[in-house]
């Protein structure tokens, strides 16, 4: 058992990260989470106050970050260790400004440990506004895969024109935001029949009817557009695919169609029988949820529809699956999974976080419980869990840069300044002496490819294209006799013997 199992109804009061890296690796179900939006308003630093909810409670939250929310550990890393992440973080701020790389690498931390702690039929649900669902796009496309990105849905979140001026309109009402729905892999756990929308009325799309019920005609050929099967192309019952790309099944499956009643001959050609199933599959446009009002009110500013989250909840977990929301706010996942028979655990650093859990979940759980049994139910803590996978990993995890194991960490300039030192203002592979320590980059002597360790003992500093060609494969001795091999020393009478003696090119 690991220990997220033992974690039920449990809510951290804490920074979300150290509490993500204490959970075991592949081991939650679904993270279904509404993060912080990053909305350009005004540069500032730490949390801010945005109003109180219906009991007077302050209500906190924080929608814009600058790079000195970011530690510099997660910046080197990120580069060290995803280097696609780190492309996409430079693009964010090269394209929309500091604060939206900032926000994007704080982020993008927290969103590696919620892949890794994912099962691989697990699934992540990150809403997003217009303001950073692109860039989000991105950063989820590098951490999970984009083969893994299953689809965008855009929900409405106020019905009507949306926000309007004074000065009368000049733009389209900005009424949705965006959910990005990714999978762990191709093995993940999918329940449309939960959630499809009934039929309002069933005798007008399917306008046929014969013994077995109602239904509409459909080809039961596979569309041209495709692209060929010959495996699906053969003559059944006297009749042959008008299209090189088949029928929709082979021999049996046809004939299974045909014993149930689903064929139907008529006008000289083939149909297939459509019915109703349990209702009508569920788009990606979702404009049937009711907004927040009423009870349902907490009066925390970025409150979602329970019936949004019960939606998603349904769609991709089964009951007694884990459910994780690292972003509780109102704790409306929390409270969609308990009502739908889920286990759940939900972070969130506000202290007020606690309050408005019991409140909810004595008032919207439909179980005989009150405030007061939900306050003995549902343990509080502040400490990230142990991990018991002793460590595995499931997907590389960021570590810290150290001169030393459990040494104060380095800020990126700090590490470049103490290899100056070490090792002298130069290209450790080619010899090239800058005239400034900033055309020089830092890397590992033996990459990480092949154990080497973050510490400073194995790191080294590099010109960019020396960089390059090292990679992540090549230890600093292989790149340095390549680099002789190819007759492309900067400095063809450095004397190497000193770190060839003393093994300092690993």
């Amino acid at each position: 058992m690991g220990n997220a199992d033992a974690l039920n109804r449990t809510l951290f009061i804490a920074d979300n990260l150290p509490i993500l890296r204490g959970i075991d690796s592949e081991s939650v179900d679904l993270i279904a989470t509404d993060p912080p939006f990053n909305k350009g308003v005004k540069a500032f630093e730490g949390i801010v106050t945005a109003g109180t909810d219906k009991e007077g409670r302050k209500v906190s939250y924080k929608d814009i970050w600058t790079w000195g929310d970011v530690q510099s550990e997660w910046a080197e890393n990120i580069k060290d260790d995803h280097p696609n992440l780190h492309s996409v973080i430079q693009a964010a701020n090269a394209a929309a400004g500091e604060d939206m790389g900032a926000f994007l690498c704080w982020l993008a931390v927290r969103v590696l440990e919620m892949h890794r702690i994912l099962k691989p039929t697990g699934s992540m649900y990150l809403h997003i506004d217009h303001t950073a669902h692109a860039y989000a796009k991105a950063m989820m496309d590098a951490v999970f895969g984009r083969e893994n990105f299953r689809n965008a849905i855009t929900w409405e979140r106020i019905q009507g024109a949306g926000k309007t001026s004074q000065h009368g309109y000049r733009n389209y009402g900005s009424s949705t935001d965006t959910i990005l729905y990714y999978v762990k892999s191709r093995a993940y756990l999918f329940n449309m029949d939960a959630v499809s929308k009934a039929y309002t009325d069933v005798s007008k799309r399917f306008n046929l009817s014969d013994n077995n019920g109602r239904y509409y005609r459909r080809s039961p050929f596979r569309p041209p557009g495709l692209g060929e099967r010959p495996n699906l192309c053969f003559e059944w019952r006297g009749f042959t695919p008008p299209h090189k790309s088949g029928w929709v099944g082979n021999q049996s499956f046809l004939d299974a169609l045909y014993e149930n009643g689903d064929i139907e001959f008529a006008n000289g050609t083939v149909y297939r029988k459509q019915r109703p199933k349990s209702g009508m599959p569920l788009n990606n446009i979702w404009t049937d949820l009711p907004q927040v009002g009423g009870d349902e009110s907490t009066g925390y500013p970025t409150q979602k529809p329970l019936a949004l989250y019960e939606r998603i909840v349904k769609a991709s977990s089964n009951e007694g699956n884990l459910v994780l929301d690292p972003f509780a706010g109102c704790a409306t996942t929390c409270v969609a999974a308990e009502r739908l028979g889920r286990r759940w655990i939900a972070i969130d650093i506000n202290k007020e976080a606690k309050g408005v859990v019991l409140d909810r979940l004595g008032k919207e759980s439909q179980l005989p419980q009150g405030t007061q049994s939900w306050n003995r139910a549902i343990r509080v803590k502040t400490k990230a869990p142990k991990r018991t996978d002793d460590g595995a990993e499931a997907a590389p995890e960021l570590t810290l840069v150290s001169p030393r194991p459990k040494a104060p960490r380095l800020t990126a300039r700090q590490l470049r300044e103490r290899l100056v030192l070490a090792d002298g203002m130069k290209c450790q592979g080619c010899g090239w002496a800058p005239h400034h320590e900033e055309y020089l980059e830092v890397d590992h002597r033996v990459p990480k490819s092949r154990e080497g360790r973050d510490d400073m003992r194995n790191r080294v500093l590099l010109c960019s294209p020396c960089n390059g060609a090292k990679g992540n494969k090549l230890t600093l001795a292989e790149l340095r006799a390549r680099r002789i091999r190819e007759d492309r020393m900067a400095d063809k009478s450095w004397d190497t013997g000193w770190y060839e003696r003393t093994g300092r090119f690993g």
